[in-house]
């Protein structure tokens, strides 16, 4: 499973780096929400070769038009498909954006296999459940920072048309901004995900995702030792769309902070 998700993320990173190259199709699908002609290209290649691959899965995808599969029912594996993460950034340019592919064993309610992949700087991210996470086939972990004033953090903003100051995460990240070494946007939640699993990040922490976003990602910091919750500190539960993802050490530091306390 884990090959053929790399190699299937692989593919459709190389289809959207070449499209990257020519002239771009721009949809809004929401008032704060665009999709690019390579988003549907790259979720179409995905979904077909992982059919070809695993004909009795099911297929969670954030550009299918197809009816989407309910995520907890059933048994089987579920693979959890967003084709760029980070279209913002896609569609102005910015070589900051993902192919990301995770599977999720519906039964166990366990992510299996996860790859992520920027093809502009060719970093592929992989990780399989219990077998340690890896940057083009090297074994990486998260950072050793323990001190929140020397830590680098990351989060992402999100608009939903009805938002309000006290409702975003800018009250977080103001309170974050007073204690750590270093705030950062980026604007894909895969990558930040895979930043704080190689220590380019220590803490990273967002709401309003979708499971897409979340899937690959956080099995690769799972498997290089960081930690994963929502902000109450419980089990991460990545249909809920609330993450804190850390290096383990600021972990309960940053509880707190997102609770105000």
């Amino acid at each position: 499973m884990l090959n053929t998700c790399i190699q299937i993320a692989r593919e459709a990173g190389q289809l959207i780096l070449e499209l990257s190259e020519k002239p771009r199709h721009i949809e809004k699908k929401a008032a704060f929400d665009l999709v690019t002609d390579a988003d549907k290209a790259s979720n179409d290649l995905i979904c077909r070769r992982l059919m070809e691959a695993f004909p009795t899965s099911k297929i969670l995808a954030e550009e299918s038009t197809s009816p989407q599969p309910s995520p907890l029912n059933g048994e089987g594996v579920l693979w959890i498909v967003d084709p760029i993460d980070g279209t913002t950034n896609y569609a102005r340019g910015m070589p900051h954006a993902a192919v990301s592919i995770g599977a999720y064993d519906l039964a166990s309610q366990e992510l299996l296999v996860g790859c992520v992949f920027n093809p502009f700087i060719n970093e592929c991210f992989w990780a399989a459940k219990g077998e340690g996470a890896y940057l083009n086939g090297e074994r990486i972990h998260v950072s050793t920072i323990n001190q929140l004033s020397d830590a680098v953090v990351a989060t992402g903003f999100f608009n939903t048309g009805d938002l309000t100051f006290e409702t975003s995460n800018l009250p977080e990240a103001y309170r974050f901004i007073q204690s750590c070494l270093g705030l950062r946007r980026a604007g894909a939640a895969s990558l930040d995900l895979c930043w704080v699993a190689m220590g380019r990040l220590d803490m990273y922490w967002e709401k309003g995702l979708k499971a897409w976003d979340l899937a690959a990602g956080a099995l690769i910091v799972q498997e290089a030792g960081g930690k994963l919750s929502n902000y109450q500190d419980e089990k991460l539960d990545i249909f809920q769309g609330t993450v804190l993802a850390s290096n383990g050490h600021l972990h309960k530091t940053s509880i707190d902070i997102l609770n105000n306390q």
